[in-house]
């Protein structure tokens, strides 16, 4: 089986092939128009996409999106795999880091030579193990603001007496732990936006010189990623004054394991502490009006978007109540880009827009 198997591009008559794959592991096949917004539409242009075939069997899948990454002073093409997919009757041959390995050497050929990624846990094992230029930059911290305590109690406490019991001292420790003091700007304009228009090219060249890596968020990427995503469905507001983009916040509401959640997925200013304050005020108010249970984000420490967010009232989740650990990793050769520039987290902007996750 393993002696059969070959490496190569996708092709477009493999499709097929591929949502039956996708059937195969999760039970149910890629969504049309998902699969066309994410890998043929892109960024910056379509999907780099590799296979795994077997006498015909499409037995494996890994993708990467084009993206265009800021480095320093220059940009990069660059790619975030997304995807990994093994048939259940091909694992543990390595097909997903051989199929990794084999687009990153084709990749650098193309001039695209900084791959990043976000794994789950088995994912993270594998490249920790098997990918030679693969480095984990970081875990990404979790915070989370409770807004309705019962609702909590509810998803985790299913007896009643045992729920009615901490129901009390729950609700003074949550509130003692999430107290808020944010300071807006009075002369700030917070309003929600459709889509982003050119203004938001000027105050990304702005924005951009806060930080030595990061995602190009101009806005061809935020419409793309925010306004064209199939079932998105995000909420999206902008801080103005005098016409000008000071900033923006993207929302989205979910569901997970009984909980409402409203998830902070994107955010970004021109750095003032009442700007960024503004836009979380304005998250926290609109998820309320949501009747979100929990509203959470992901930020590094040395953001000041993560000390807004401990401002606001939010907590870094344990990691033994996370439920799930937020992996970063890159691979790049450093004949091309400096290992030490790219593996310092302290030079990475990231954020839940940044994967494919929210």
């Amino acid at each position: 089986m393993r002696q059969s198997l070959v490496i190569r591009e996708y092709q477009e008559s493999d499709k097929k092939g591929v949502f039956l794959l996708e059937e195969a592991i999760y039970g149910s096949p890629f969504d049309e128009q998902v699969w066309r917004w994410k890998f043929e539409s892109g960024p910056v242009k379509p999907a780099k996409i590799y296979v795994a075939e077997s006498d015909g069997l499409i037995a494996g899948l890994r993708a990467f999106i084009i993206e265009e990454l800021k480095v320093m002073d220059k940009v990069w093409t660059s790619g975030l795999g997304v995807d990994t997919m093994v048939h259940p009757n091909f694992r543990r041959f390595g097909i997903a880091a051989n199929m990794a390995q084999e687009g990153f050497v084709r990749m650098e050929n193309e001039r695209m030579p900084i791959l990043l990624s976000f794994p789950n846990e088995v994912a993270f094992k594998v490249y920790s193990r098997k990918r030679p230029y693969w480095r984990h930059i970081c875990t990404v911290p979790l915070l989370a603001k409770p807004l309705d305590t019962n609702s909590i109690l509810r998803a985790y406490i299913k007896n009643n007496f045992l729920r009615w019991l901490v129901k009390l001292p729950a609700k003074a420790m949550f509130k003692v732990l999430s107290r808020g003091s944010l300071h807006k700007a009075n002369s700030l304009m917070v309003k929600q936006t459709d889509s982003f228009d050119s203004r938001f090219d000027d105050f990304w060249q702005a924005a951009s010189e806060q930080y030595n890596i990061g995602l190009v968020r101009d806005r061809k990427f935020l419409n793309w990623r925010f306004i064209d995503k199939p079932g998105g469905e995000y909420s999206i507001f902008s801080a103005e004054k005098d016409s000008g983009v000071l900033g923006y916040i993207v929302l989205k509401n979910a569901e997970m394991s009984g909980l409402s959640l409203g998830l902070i997925v994107d955010i970004l200013t021109l750095g003032q502490d009442d700007v960024i304050d503004s836009l979380l005020a304005k998250a926290i108010e609109h998820f309320n009006d949501q009747k979100r249970s929990v509203v959470g984000c992901v930020m590094l420490k040395h953001s000041p978007y993560f000390k807004a967010l401990r401002r606001a009232g939010f907590i870094p989740v344990p990691k033994l109540l996370s439920p799930k650990k937020f992996y970063f990793g890159v691979q790049v050769k450093p004949t091309v880009l400096s290992d030490e520039v790219v593996n310092n987290e302290v030079n990475w902007f990231l954020t839940w827009g940044d994967t494919d996750l929210a």
